[in-house]
């Protein structure tokens, strides 16, 4: 499986690490809500990995700070449709 960029804040998001993933969105630098809506390497933004694997939690928090939640991910679904594949 070849290497994929993933920055900490994806990866908090894919993992549902919610303590994480606020700390990042509160940091004074900014730099989490600069990547709010960034894809990694494989075409996922952190809304895009939270929806997928569940975590409400995150989901909300992303939105709530900004997250597009009409963004098309690698599969071409947005992170609205993305629970219904996973957990139908």
């Amino acid at each position: 499986m070849p290497w994929i960029q993933r920055y900490p804040f994806h990866a908090a998001a894919q993992g549902g690490d919610y303590t994480s993933l606020c700390t990042q969105l509160e940091a004074k630098d900014g730099a989490a809500l600069k990547l709010i809506n960034t894809r990694d390497d494989d075409g996922w933004t952190p809304l895009s990995y939270a929806a997928w694997y569940g975590h409400a939690q995150c989901c909300k928090k992303l939105v709530e700070s900004g997250a597009a939640i009409t963004t098309l991910n690698a599969n071409g679904s947005t992170p609205v449709v993305s629970p219904f594949y996973t957990h139908a």
